[in-house]
């Protein structure tokens, strides 16, 4: 098939302990050998491969032990006769490297795709969104935006404890709210997307991205996000926060919904849970994208726009919940890592 008319589609998927590394050869292995026989069978302009971490307790500490590295081993097994093509970091070196390395492959780019894309891989099917990633490829062409986005086709849910999950729904909201405000977007919100606060506000930040190569500004976008993770020392998702926010002013971004299943998540005292939310997933990353003014700025509005009775969140969450997560949010603007 040639590459110029063909979408590259490199999922990325992450093995850490022997629940995972089981699911990897029983769930995730199955379904990618699924998705490649459905693109051989109906010749889609789709080239599937894989992109995941695997962490081994003997390097690390912590991790797969050897009966999780045989279940793991088992699936590679599975890749390779089935001819899907993989690559696999023992390096536990967080999620910027691993979406920048996919979105930002210069041999992509070289080889002549069109677009490349990428999703969770234990979140989103790929034997269920190969479609859904050639429309988004089509829509994308069709707005001519520079990134696609896939919004979840299941409730949000992104806690273990109900009493938390206001944290990290809040936050999200807030990120998507900057990101439609910011420029331009199109099919990111509304649609058939089913929880109804990201139907209103929107749902970017998924997993699940498009890199239009034929765009004008394709290269450049990349570079700049390539750029900002090592001027800033992006570790986390703050790069995914950081690259939307971006694409809805340089180049704009279109969506659509993908088949998605819910966030697993291991059991964990709430208040535990809370610290977690608040230190790792609101204030590490906005501590990062603090360093970048124009971003820092953008988000800084949306925050004074929905702390307030009668903002948009308030259809969905009480005034104190917002104003506390604005709070943390605040705080970590306030003190950019340096």
């Amino acid at each position: 098939m040639d590459p110029k008319e063909t979408i590259l589609y490199v999922p990325i998927g992450f093995v850490g302990n022997d629940r995972q590394a089981a699911d990897f050869n029983s769930i995730e292995v199955p379904s990618l050998l699924d998705a490649r026989q459905r693109i051989a069978d109906r010749n889609y302009p789709l080239r599937l491969g894989l992109k995941t971490t695997l962490i081994q307790e003997s390097r690390h500490g912590w991790g797969v032990t050897l009966e999780g590295q045989r279940d793991f081993d088992s699936g590679i097994t599975q890749l390779s006769d089935g001819d899907v093509d993989y690559f696999v970091e023992n390096w536990p070196s967080g999620p910027t490297r691993s979406m920048c390395g996919v979105l930002g492959d210069s041999g992509a780019r070289s080889a002549g795709f069109k677009a490349v894309c990428t999703s969770d891989l234990d979140q989103f099917p790929p034997q269920q969104n190969l479609e859904n990633f050639i429309l988004l490829y089509e829509r994308v062409r069709t707005d001519s935006s520079v990134l696609g986005t896939g919004a979840r086709s299941v409730p949000v849910v992104l806690s273990y404890n109900q009493e938390n999950a206001h944290l990290r729904r809040i936050f999200e909201g807030i990120m998507n709210l900057t990101a439609v405000r910011s420029g331009r977007t199109n099919g990111i919100s509304g649609g058939e997307i089913v929880d109804p606060a990201y139907k209103v506000h929107g749902d970017a930040f998924s997993g699940v991205y498009l890199l239009n190569l034929t765009h004008d500004s394709s290269a450049t976008f990349m570079n700049q996000l390539v750029h900002a993770a090592r001027q800033h020392g992006f570790f986390g998702f703050e790069d995914e926060y950081y690259m939307v926010l971006e694409a809805a002013i340089h180049g704009g971004i279109s969506g659509n919904v993908f088949r998605s299943v819910p966030n697993p998540f291991d059991e964990i005292d709430p208040q535990e849970e809370r610290k977690t939310i608040i230190r790792k997933q609101i204030k590490a990353p906005l501590e990062k994208l603090a360093q970048a003014i124009d971003v820092r700025v953008r988000i800084e509005d949306t925050i004074r726009k929905e702390a307030k009775s009668g903002s948009l969140l308030s259809g969905f969450y009480s005034i104190g919940q917002i104003e506390e997560v604005c709070t943390f949010m605040r705080e970590a603007l306030e003190s950019p890592e340096e």
